[in-house]
């Protein structure tokens, strides 16, 4: 949204709307990683030189590690979705695989049940979330099965036709 200031400068020179808002937003984007780069340049110097850095250091290492194990973790739950019982020796007698599965598991618990549509919510928060139809009126029991009214049971006298759609009353007890 810097792009706006911008925008006047490169209109006399560019003729398209569009592929100027594009350019705009570009150069913008260019300063804004030229400062940040600077700025983190100066900023891991001063880390470096200072008491911090053997603890930066080691801190680093123990992040790169644990997200290398997630990565591969996440890795080895595709390649068993995608190779199933065909995996070939070397990864089922792999010493590290129960770990990683069972990273795995720990990491698909923490997914919601139903993915895609938490992500199509999280997208479209203003649009109602896709609903299942409606179960009909009747139960399917009492439908006919394929159409063919020829094995349905006769009905009896209690039984309203298909003409008559009130409820005929009990009959009487016998005494």
């Amino acid at each position: 949204f810097f792009y706006k200031p911008v925008l006047p400068y490169l209109k006399p020179y560019i003729d398209n709307e569009k592929i100027a808002m594009a350019a705009a937003a570009g150069v913008v984007f260019i300063i804004a990683l030229i400062v940040v780069s600077v700025i983190t340049m100066k900023l891991a110097d001063w880390i470096i030189d200072s008491r911090i850095g053997a603890l930066d250091r080691t801190l680093g290492f123990l992040y790169g590690a644990a997200r290398g194990v997630l990565v591969v973790a996440v890795a080895l739950l595709f390649f068993n979705w995608l190779a199933g019982a065909k995996a070939p020796a070397w990864v089922t007698e792999a010493k590290s695989r129960p770990l990683l599965e069972q990273i795995g598991a720990k990491l698909e618990s923490l997914l919601p049940e139903d993915p895609e549509n938490a992500i199509l919510k999280k997208l479209n928060p203003n649009q109602p979330a896709a609903e299942t139809p409606a179960a009909p009126d009747a139960p399917a029991a009492d439908a006919p099965a394929g159409g063919d009214d020829a094995n349905a049971p006769a009905p009896d006298d209690n039984d309203a036709g298909p003409a008559d759609n009130t409820a005929k009353p009990a009959p009487a007890p016998a005494n």
